[in-house]
């Protein structure tokens, strides 16, 4: 079904201060307010408050992510379905109760009258909540089957769908092409309650297998576990700073150590101080947590990681992983490049690790051929390459060595004006040759249906547009990455896009999914990211207002082949050799093609356990055959390793041809059996002294594989066993395939001794040699909590609101002793306010619409259980009541045709506002009004009988007003007539005159 066409806004944000915000870089503008008023006009940005927009729809087709309306005072009236599908939704936050006189500073609705007509009945509740006069007459909307679609279809949005194949160019309620829904996971089915959902990444932990989406909201961050992808699970939330803003990688690692896998994730905010949240993924599928909040920047847009293999997030082979953060708030946001070796946190270095200018988005490239010499100026091995799309160019950077960059190209476009693009983000394709770039600006501003520009990076120091992919719609393009010869593209409202990029100068769409039903317009609503490097081949979708996407990939069916390995695995002895199989599955191999495979490294290491060379498999015209990589699985003569394991990856398949859904397998090596390991979530914890019973959570760890078993015991440190706590010993064991978490309860002594803090050790240890895993001791510290002192708590000065207003409250904490607090809002008297974010440092409400005080309270309660509460007193106060001007004309007017005309208006007010004045023509043959915005007009009347009618307005500076009106009677002026005389030839008739005239003389000289 064809999309309906409207202009839309963002995402939602939660209510705050209606004080507007700015960003220290350029990105989208974002948090910004767009204005409304009467006399505004619908063009340009709608962001300055001296040149207001006209109408809320307009005002709302020009927001970007975060923005809001505020809307002034005066009268609208909604005559669309799109401006009411709008407001119901409430995609973009709009506010009425504003006055352009003051500049849109603060919000009165009692004074600042902002009246809506022609609203259904059930919308008037809420708009009135967000500071509108509203006339419930809508009765033209009941009926409105446009209105009626596009509200069930967003409302849809917020309910759960599985396992529905794209059938006819429908999945449900959902558009497509070639792309099957598996699952659909909404915001309002997350823990965390996001209003908002932004970037996602993927993970495979390699110890199970399992499948994994870490996707971004306005609130933290959520994993959920989509191994069977039609039903997923959350694992999981860590709390975050609010942000629209959040961006995801991951890095996974063998540790020799413990024979496990381990694996973090790095989120990236723009919410103020969120730093760098680095999660443990290493409990999973059982929980997540949060390592540390790292502070070597305090925001950050995006991060990235080079040097690695984004299906498996681990390594690639002969480099060294690195984490580059980008768009943060130092180095004028140039991305700046950290090392990973100690995975848990990021150090600050003085080398020159980063780049120029403001860097938005960034991806990477390793370049093994001649131009790693000829462009990067190496000697020898490969060079990094990193992809820095930087607001209005995108450049090239050499970070071979991260501490050591140099630039290489630049390149720019010219096909829209500075004003109109912003250079975004991009990929380059598997065979390093090309990159696609994405334009933010492009299609919003500079009015283009969806485009990807193409560059060739043949040179690495001259960069060239060598093609252009322009989509159906004029919905947004944000994020792409290539797998194969497939692009998998976020489109914004218009959802999921993939291109077929075979020949990457002219890309081809071949699939989509409509993760955004209502509109395709050019707004910031729908997919914010993709992720499409499962092993499974599943796809992650992230949408910014109905969560998270499962989707199946059908669009890689190509006649030319689909290569694949037989199996996604393989199990093989230790000292054989053997062949790896790969399909070409052509049912059409009239034309040669190819396909080259990539050998990583995982815990079995090259040459030493394994030897195979990465290489490119060619079939001929008409081959069909199976091809073979052959393989030497070394000898352990010790008989002491345990099974081990690589990978090899499929890439760049050629002339067609694509990549099937086996195309990455792990080669299994015989060895020891692998029972897993044990181990708690963490390390080292602080427990209060009053806390009581603690529950410590023991996980099995990779392979459910035979039975494992552990002794658990405390150990005295500073604090005493029977003193400070009760003794605690005992067993958990996991039979074959168990893999349940298993609970050890400790019980905390309380006293009343005020005494430092005291530690202890619960440590397992291992039965029949069961694997210990990373975390087989904890350290506990005992926080007294007699010598704690409560947090301490800073709220404004009581103060006053204007009826109707939404208003912030705001608390400011510490704690002397540094513990976590929660925050509590509540309100003691006054009318009853429904407060917006209670729970948080940061609450708001919407004022009552009489004068009256209203009180609340905010308590910070520490970990330890003492709290600070303090009470604010808000006055609610009613604006005068506002009174329009009085207009006075004169008698009407009689004149005659073609005369100029003064027309005379005298207004005052009550109030004493300043006032605006119009002189309007309302009917009869049209006039010239001049100084139609004084209180003296004039006009010349037409030459002919009719009557002419004026309107006066005066307004005053809430938004009131009155019209009075004058009736000009004109009557045409009477013609003037000329005779002209033509003289005649004289026929004799002239003689006789003169004649008789001489008789006349002499009569009376007698």
């Amino acid at each position: 079904m064809a999309k309906i066409s409207l202009p839309m806004g963002i995402a939602i944000i939660s209510i705050s201060s209606l004080i507007l915000s700015s960003n220290i870089f350029a990105h989208s503008e974002h948090d910004k307010s767009r204005f409304v008023a009467t006399n505004g006009v619908d063009k340009q940005r709608c962001d300055n408050v001296l040149r207001p927009c006209r109408t809320i729809a307009y005002a709302v087709s020009q927001a970007n992510k975060g923005d809001k309306v505020l809307v002034g005072s005066g009268e609208f009236t909604i005559t669309s379905s799109e401006e009411l599908f709008f407001l119901k939704s409430a995609l973009v936050p709009v506010f009425g109760g504003y006055n352009r006189f003051d500049h849109y500073q603060s919000q009165s609705p009692q004074s600042n009258v902002t009246t809506l007509y022609n609203i259904p009945t059930n919308m008037v509740d809420e708009l009135r909540k967000n500071g509108f006069r509203v006339i419930a007459d809508g009765k033209a909307f009941v009926k409105d089957k446009d209105l009626t679609l596009k509200l069930a279809s967003y409302h849809q949005l917020s309910q759960s769908q599985s396992d529905e194949a794209c059938i006819s160019g429908k999945a449900d309620v959902f558009d497509c092409n070639n792309i099957d829904l598996l699952a659909h996971f909404p915001l309002s089915q997350m823990s965390s309650k996001p209003g908002a959902g932004n970037d996602i990444w993927g993970h495979v932990d390699l110890n199970t297998n399992n499948e994994f989406a870490i996707m971004g909201v306005n609130n933290g961050v959520t994993v959920v576990n989509v191994t069977n992808p039609t039903t997923p699970v959350e694992v999981g939330t860590v709390r975050g700073v609010n942000s629209s803003w959040r961006d995801v990688k991951v890095y996974q690692y063998f540790d020799e150590n413990i024979n496990l896998w381990q694996a973090y994730a790095y989120v990236t905010t723009e919410g103020n101080n969120g730093g760098v949240a680095i999660i443990d993924l290493n409990n999973l599928p059982n929980s997540i947590s949060l390592v540390e909040k790292n502070n070597v920047v305090s925001t950050s847009h995006n991060v990235y990681i080079t040097n690695v293999d984004h299906t498996l997030n681990i390594t690639l082979p002969n480099q060294t992983a690195s984490l580059q953060l980008i768009g943060a708030n130092s180095k004028s946001g140039a991305f700046q490049s950290y090392s990973l070796a100690n995975p848990k946190t990021l150090v600050n270095i003085n080398a020159n690790n980063f780049g120029n200018g403001y860097t938005h988005d960034g991806a990477s490239l390793v370049i093994d051929d001649q131009r790693s010499i000829n462009d990067c100026g190496l000697t020898s091995g490969s060079c990094t390459v990193f992809i820095d799309f930087n607001e209005d160019v995108m450049k090239l950077w050499n970070i071979t060595d991260p501490n050591n960059t140099t630039q290489l190209g630049t390149a720019r476009y010219n096909d829209v004006t500075q004003n109109n693009k912003y250079v975004h983000s991009g990929w380059g394709t598997e065979d390093k040759q090309f990159i696609l770039l994405h334009d933010e600006f492009d299609e919003q501003r500079g009015g283009l249906n969806s485009t990807v520009r193409i560059f060739s990076i043949a040179d690495l120091n001259n960069p060239t547009q060598v093609g252009q992919w322009t989509g159906p719609t004029r919905a947004i393009d944000h994020n792409g990455f290539v797998r194969g010869n497939r692009y998998y593209m976020s489109n914004y409202e218009r959802g999921l896009t993939v291109l077929d990029i075979t020949d990457p100068t002219t890309p081809t769409e071949v699939g989509f999914f409509d993760t955004f039903t209502p509109s395709n317009n050019a707004s910031f609503n729908g997919a914010w990211g993709v992720y499409p490097f499962l092993p499974s081949g599943n796809i992650l979708v992230s949408d910014i207002n109905s969560g998270l996407y499962v989707l199946k990939d059908n669009t890689n069916a190509s006649t030319k082949g689909m290569f694949g390995f037989k199996n996604k695995s393989t199990q093989t002895a230790q000292g054989t050799t053997f062949d790896l199989t790969v399909q070409r599955n052509a049912s059409n191999a009239s034309a040669s093609a190819a396909v080259s495979y990539q050998v990583i490294q995982g815990s079995a290491k090259q040459d030493s356990d394994y030897t195979v060379a990465s290489s490119t498999l060619t079939w001929a015209a008409n081959d069909n055959t199976d091809k073979t990589i052959s393989i030497v699985i070394a000898d352990d003569p010790t008989s002491i390793e345990i099974a081990e394991s690589f990978f090899i990856r499929l890439y760049n398949p050629t002339d067609g041809a694509t990549l099937g859904a086996n195309n990455y397998n792990t080669i299994n090596i015989d060895g020891l059996v692998d029972n897993g390991s044990g181990s708690f979530e963490f390390d080292q914890e602080t427990i209060a002294e009053n806390v009581g019973e603690y529950i410590v959570n023991v996980n099995r760890m990779g392979s459910t594989k035979g039975n494992i078993a552990f002794e658990y015991q405390l150990t005295s440190g500073e604090a005493i066993i029977g003193i400070d706590m009760l003794d605690a010993s005992g067993q958990v064991s996991w039979a074959d395939g168990e893999s349940d978490t298993k609970e050890i309860i400790l019980t905390i002594l309380d006293d009343t001794e005020e005494e430092e803090s005291e530690t202890f050790t619960l440590a397992l240890s291992s039965v029949n040699d069961s694997n210990l895993g990373s975390n087989a001791q904890i350290t506990f510290t005992i926080a007294d909590d007699d010598q704690n002192t409560a947090p301490l708590v800073t709220l404004s000065e009581d103060f006053e609101v204007n009826t109707g207003q939404t208003q912030s409250l705001t608390a400011q904490t510490s704690d002397n002793e540094n513990d976590t607090m929660t925050y509590l809002w509540v309100q003691t008297s006054g009318s009853e306010v429904i407060l917006t974010n209670a729970e948080t440092l940061s609450a708001s409400f919407t004022a009552p619409d009489s004068a009256e005080s209203l009180m609340f309270q905010f308590t910070a309660t520490d970990f330890r259980g003492a709290s600070t509460t303090k009470s604010l007193t808000i006055s609610v106060i009613a604006p005068p009541l506002n009174t329009a001007p009085v207009v006075t004309l004169g008698a009407n007017v009689e004149l005659t045709g073609g005369r100029t005309q003064s027309l005379a208006a005298q207004a005052r007010d009550a109030e004493n506002d300043t006032m605006t004045y119009l002189w309007e023509q309302t009917a009869g043959s049209n006039v010239t009004l001049s100084n139609a915005n004084t209180l003296i007009t004039s006009f010349t009347a037409p030459n002919t009988t009719e009557s002419l009618t004026f309107k006066f307005t005066a307004t005053d500076s809430k938004g009131l007003s009155t019209a009075e009106s004058i009736i000009v009677s004109v009557v045409a002026s009477p013609a003037v007539v000329t005779t002209t005389s033509t003289p005649k030839k004289s026929s004799g008739g002239s003689i006789f005159w003169l004649t008789m005239l001489s008789l006349s003389l002499l009569v009376r000289k007698k």
